[in-house]
């Protein structure tokens, strides 16, 4: 008969508030490219084009709303129960 042992997840918890994390808020900054034609009522944007990477990647708890992670890795080792900040 085979046994299996299943290895126990960490549970993932904020460092600054305590609760337990599911999700991260992440905010990121895009640069953005636009076409701006100015009206008399007021100026017109159109959208041009917008890069292909983030200038600027932040992930932040949901609860607390503390910075936890400042890349994408970090963050997914905080979600699985790593230690924020190793």
């Amino acid at each position: 008969m085979e046994k299996t042992i299943e290895k126990e997840r960490q549970v993932a918890r904020c460092p600054y508030c305590g609760q337990e994390l599911t999700h991260l808020l992440d905010y990121a900054t895009r640069i953005q490219l636009f076409e701006v034609v100015f009206l008399d009522d007021g100026p017109l944007y159109e959208f041009v084009d917008e890069a292909d990477s983030f200038e600027k990647e932040e992930f932040y708890c949901p609860y607390c709303g503390s910075l936890l992670a400042n890349d994408i890795n970090e963050a997914k080792k905080i979600l699985r129960g790593g230690n924020h900040g190793q």
